[in-house]
């Protein structure tokens, strides 16, 4: 199968139109005819490919390739695709989540306000292991013992458990073989939060 025939295959298992998914891309109803229609020598970009495959829930493969697409995989529900970030830093205009790497799936009512973060290294363990994936709320502050993505004077976010005493931040690891670190009175200043860790989950492959 060609990418426009596994274009079509989807969108109609899935009861959609063409200008319904043309508006989910942000590209015209004509652009996805074209598509489908294998007319001239136009392919979706890989950014527009990206895009397709989290609206249908498929790999990116799947498109590419040509292969049998599975049509039923989709989850129900409210179920909406997150984009998934590697990093999330502080700049100049606040926190920001980069290095996006694909999406996946959560239910949430208000996806716009969510994103997962790929955990790095083993401070959180074992409840949280390296590579991870962490379902973040992003909000500039979370309530003593909740567990957030801490951006820590300016260098790369790190999944911490946050604890407030008087006028002192805490960011407890759950590994018992890191130190919590503790900051008081200004250097309160250094700790921003960056979201609140609603959920995590692992990936095996």
């Amino acid at each position: 199968m060609s990418i426009g025939e596994n274009i079509r295959r989807l969108r109609l298992a899935r009861g959609m139109s063409q200008t319904e998914l043309a508006e989910k891309l942000g590209v015209s109803n004509k652009t996805v005819s074209s598509w489908e229609s294998d007319v001239g020598a136009k392919t979706p970009r890989m950014g527009v490919i990206e895009k397709l495959a989290a609206v249908f829930g498929v790999n990116k493969s799947e498109l590419i390739d040509g292969v049998d697409v599975l049509v039923n995989t989709i989850p129900a529900g409210t179920f909406h695709p997150i984009r998934v970030a590697g990093t999330v830093k502080a700049g100049y205009n606040g926190i920001a989540f980069e290095d996006f790497s694909g999406y996946e799936f959560a239910d949430v009512r208000h996806p716009e306000n969510y994103v997962y973060f790929r955990v790095e290294g083993d401070s959180m363990a074992p409840a949280i292991n390296d590579g991870d994936l962490a379902l973040v709320r992003v909000q500039p502050d979370v309530e003593s013992g909740q567990v957030a993505i801490v951006v820590v004077n300016g260098d790369e976010g790190t999944i911490k458990k946050v604890i407030r005493r008087g006028g002192s931040i805490a960011l407890q690891p759950f590994n018992p073989a890191y130190e919590t670190r503790v900051f008081i009175d200004s250097e309160v200043e250094e700790v921003r939060i960056a979201g609140l860790v609603v959920e995590t989950k692992r990936k095996w492959a």
